[in-house]
């Protein structure tokens, strides 16, 4: 597992997880190896919230930059991003239809 990370998360599925790293990257990891399958570069500094949606299929990203972005997780694509906050976002959370975050 890759030892600048600083939050894991598993994916709903149990089959992978993320880790958000100060070196700006989220990672995509087997669960039961630990062999890294992706890197996502945010591109906005050190990574300080993860979350997957509830059907894995989206993840959203916190930190640094003072914004939030999405991800599609089959892709590494962002999906979109929300700036505007004055401070580091520190956590980030789906709602339970995947369809809000906060």
């Amino acid at each position: 597992m890759p030892a600048a990370s600083r939050r894991w998360i598993i994916r709903p599925t149990g089959a992978s997880s993320r880790a958000g790293g100060i070196d700006g990257t989220i990672k995509l990891c087997e669960v039961a190896t630990g062999k890294q399958i992706k890197v996502i570069d945010v591109g906005t500094g050190p990574v300080h919230a993860i979350a997957f949606s509830p059907g894995g299929k989206q993840l959203a990203s916190a930190g640094q930059s003072n914004d939030v972005q999405t991800w599609d997780v089959a892709t590494g694509t962002q999906l979109e991003a929300f700036k505007g906050h004055t401070r580091w976002v520190r956590f980030c959370v789906f709602s339970p239809n995947g369809k809000t975050f906060a």
